[in-house]
């Protein structure tokens, strides 16, 4: 439990005395894990209770490795507080947050700028607050704005791979495919019409096989959702969206199963005497490999 996590982090530093430190990264903890619970109240009211701390004198006889700690601890009551704007659908002011926070994750002298772990938070966050926006908005999002969600992703990413956490990475990847398949239409002059989509699937499925094989046995159900919702899209055109959304549930979820079961695609494959340099049946093979 995180009461158990705190006594053992005071237990470490020698005892109940000045033990202050390690109850700030305990109340992260607890911070976290509301967050994670939807329980938004308490892990505002937390995160901003760990900001206030974080940002109080330091006394001159505190442990310098401890106080040296204290403007990434600071960054991530930040961030999480820009994360429960998110999920309470105030993207703008999670945006706002964030970019106030620029100056340390990007540029030469950014003091956060090498903290992989904790940029891959906020260059992941950026991007799906600015994703967001730009769905919500009420006009085509400009392209430059959608390859700037892409760039963040992208940066996600690197900083991901940096941290070797596989449960990072596999959340970063899901996230810059659906971001694709999303953002389509403002990135084809970068991407090309069709691309979009196959490097949308090929992400998805990456951060599939990073949960399956590294994390949860069973996948992500949001990638499922997310190859779902492809599926659909790619198949009904603009013209068809009243014919589809008389569609019932379960037509769709076995119509969806059929097309993108990796069985059924393997079997199909081996049955196929197609052209091995075909670009399409590569693809295909690649996807299923995955």
């Amino acid at each position: 439990s995180v009461r158990e996590v705190m006594d053992g982090l005071a237990r470490v530093r020698g005892g109940e005395d000045g033990c202050d430190a390690s109850r700030l990264w305990a109340l992260n903890l607890q911070a976290r894990y509301a967050r994670l619970a939807r329980d938004g109240d308490r892990a505002r009211a937390l995160y901003k209770s760990l900001h206030q701390h974080s940002r109080a004198p330091i006394a001159s006889d505190a442990d310098d490795e401890f106080t040296r700690r204290m403007p990434v601890l600071e960054a991530i009551a930040e961030i999480g507080l820009a994360w429960c704007d998110h999920q309470d659908n105030r993207s703008a002011a999670a945006l706002m947050r964030l970019e106030q926070m620029r100056d340390r994750f990007e540029g030469e002298v950014a003091p956060l700028r090498l903290s992989s772990r904790l940029a891959a938070e906020y260059f992941n966050l950026r991007a799906l607050a600015r994703r967001a926006l730009l769905l919500g908005a009420t006009a085509q999002p400009h392209g430059q704005s959608a390859q700037q969600v892409l760039r963040d992703m992208q940066l996600a990413l690197v900083c991901a791979v940096e941290t070797d956490s596989l449960t990072l990475m596999e959340a970063v990847a899901s996230n810059l495919g659906y971001s694709l398949w999303l953002l389509a239409p403002s990135l084809q002059a970068r991407l090309g019409a069709e691309a979009g989509r196959r490097l949308a699937v090929r992400w998805i499925l990456t951060g599939e096989a990073l949960a399956r094989r590294h994390g949860l046995g069973s996948g992500s159900y949001w990638n499922i959702i997310y190859i779902c919702r492809i599926a659909r899209g790619a198949a009904v055109s603009p013209d068809d969206a009243d014919a589809c959304s008389q569609i019932d549930e379960a037509t769709l979820a076995d119509w969806t199963a059929g097309v993108w079961s990796l069985e059924g695609w393997r079997a199909d494959l081996a049955q196929s005497n197609g052209d091995a340099s075909d670009p399409a049946q590569r693809e295909l093979r690649s996807l299923c490999e995955l």
